[in-house]
């Protein structure tokens, strides 16, 4: 069995965000074997475990846990009680930065994500003539970058990205 270390607390974190295990009210509880245990009130919802699996391209296995539980478990993996920033039928987006590659001119990055309603997975095709296409070339370079990045994040990113090209122009006039 393995146990949990800081390494694969940081592992759970960058495999399953903070927002989707808020929303979904689940906790990420351990990965023995490619299985993925996930602390959830309702283990018998094979819609859930079955839109999990199908975003998160694992098998999921929900495993019961009462709301304290869970809270206690997330606050536990992501350092802190947050509330979630997903709302009733808001969707989310993750976009896996570690599973980028180029056909021709056009970088295709795979994204996933959900609400209450389901799920989808997908590719983000960014064409060469698209705004972000260089700001998407220097994120698969920053090793920081190379895991799961949630829309919020992204927004972050793109505010260092916008830094660093203007200090670029600055130096290169």
């Amino acid at each position: 069995m393995m146990y949990l270390s800081h390494t694969s607390l940081e592992m759970l974190r960058d495999l399953f965000n903070e927002d989707a295990a808020r929303s979904f009210n689940v906790a990420p509880l351990r990965i023995i074997n490619q299985k993925f245990f996930l602390g959830s009130e309702t283990p018998e919802d094979l819609k859930l475990q079955e839109g999990l699996a199908f975003v998160l391209n694992l098998d999921v296995h929900l495993v019961a846990r009462t709301t304290l539980q869970i809270n206690s478990r997330n606050e536990f993996v992501y350092g802190h009680p947050v509330k979630s920033s997903v709302s009733e039928g808001e969707l989310f987006t993750s976009y896996w930065v570690h599973w980028t590659w180029k056909v021709a001119d056009c970088l295709k990055i795979k994204v996933s994500g959900g609400s209450h309603e389901g799920f989808w997975t997908g590719t983000y095709d960014v064409p060469r003539d698209h705004p972000d296409y260089d700001m998407w070339n220097w994120i698969i370079t920053v090793p920081a970058y190379l895991r799961l990045i949630r829309e919020p994040e992204l927004k972050r990113i793109r505010r260092v990205w916008q830094r660093i090209n203007t200090l670029r122009r600055m130096t290169s006039e």
